[in-house]
């Protein structure tokens, strides 16, 4: 399985992991971006015909049956059965939010990356324009699954259409290759910081790493 996500606006530098138990600055500013991923992958999930239609067993993942009683899925889900949009977001919660993430390591699936980084630095700057490798950490962030609250920064709620809240990584462990790909953004509009602006468009290959009745239709 393959697709292609996109994003326009402010890449900001991670230059250190934040410690534990303190505030990340950086939280809001990845969260944005997580956000504007969230959107693609709910198109993504809801126009895949695999993924828009399978369902499992809540005993399958040690969940209780109970927490999806009077829930109503119409004829097409079998008796006992809950769509995975439903199921598997109550395995990954943070806070008030149920994320739903596409590579997850109880699929035995991980995820190779190309990215394309276009920003506003003439050729021949890389060095200059400095931490890329520090931008694209930021940019690993977003793509995965916030592990607690503070992850996701100072919003407290989802909205409406962040229920459940889709997001590319359970972790970024799963990510067996990345390539990156640097250029120059010839876009006229954006960020008078040209450091931080950027155009970036991230192709995601999914990968078996063994051989499953779930994840065959990945492949």
């Amino acid at each position: 399985m393959k697709l292609i996500l996109t994003y326009t606006g402010e890449l900001k530098s991670r230059r250190k992991d934040p410690q534990p138990g303190k505030p990340d600055r950086l939280a809001d500013h990845i969260n944005s971006i997580r956000r504007a991923f969230h959107s693609q992958l709910k198109e993504h999930w809801a126009h895949n015909p695999f993924l828009s239609t399978q369902t499992s067993s809540p005993l399958h993942y040690n969940l209780d049956s109970e927490l999806f009683s009077g829930r109503e899925y119409g004829s097409t889900v079998p008796q006992g059965q809950v769509p995975w949009i439903d199921l598997i977001p109550e395995l990954h919660k943070a806070g008030n939010f149920r994320f739903l993430p596409l590579v997850r390591d109880g699929w035995d699936l991980q995820c190779e990356l190309d990215i394309l980084f276009l920003r506003k630095n003439p050729p021949g700057s890389l060095v200059q324009a400095g931490d890329i490798d520090n931008r694209i950490k930021t940019l690993l962030d977003a793509l995965r699954t916030p592990h607690s609250q503070e992850e996701i920064g100072s919003q407290l709620l989802p909205e409406m259409d962040e229920v459940p809240f889709y997001t590319l990584l359970e972790d970024d462990q799963l990510i067996s290759r990345l390539n990156v790909d640097t250029g120059r953004l010839l876009e006229t509009e954006g960020s008078e910081d040209k450091n931080s602006w950027s155009k970036l468009v991230v192709q995601a290959k999914l990968k078996p790493t063994r051989s499953t009745l779930t994840n065959l239709s990945f492949v």
